[in-house]
């Protein structure tokens, strides 16, 4: 589909490098008008894995530049995006959900491996780290 983002641009929504996006294997692809694009769907997976940006904002841009193409395909790009959403936003942290883990720790831990838990946690939830699409194989 010609309104799906180029390699170049959907790096650029997500907030990372084209090489970064280049170099994944996952990464799925479709080929429109001589070029490859990744799926609106794909974009907002992707954001939601690195968390540069806002999942939200993201997915609002995508449909927005698929406002160019016609309200027929922004509907389908909205529609997609919105099917996206609801697969990564349970995925997402929220502080609540960090939050009961560190009590969690606490109440199960030895005193200093608790504190190195919540200090992972804190740290990750603060610089945007993401265990979203996270396999075993990457630790």
């Amino acid at each position: 589909m010609e309104a799906y983002p180029s390699l170049r641009t959907a790096a650029k929504l997500i907030g990372v490098s084209p090489s970064t996006l280049s170099r994944r294997g996952d990464v799925v692809r479709v080929s429109a008008a001589n070029q490859e694009r990744i799926p609106a769907g794909e974009v907002v997976r992707l954001a939601a894995i690195y968390r540069r940006a806002r999942v939200s904002r993201v997915a609002a841009e995508l449909v927005e530049r698929a406002g160019s193409a016609g309200t027929e395909v922004q509907e389908l790009i909205g529609a997609e995006v919105d099917r996206a959403m609801e697969r990564v936003l349970p995925v997402l942290s929220s502080a609540s959900d960090v939050a009961a883990f560190i009590a969690e720790a606490r109440r199960r831990l030895p005193k200093g491996l608790a504190a190195q838990v919540e200090a992972t946690c804190k740290r990750d939830v603060e610089s945007g780290h993401s265990t979203v699409g996270w396999t075993p194989e990457e630790s």
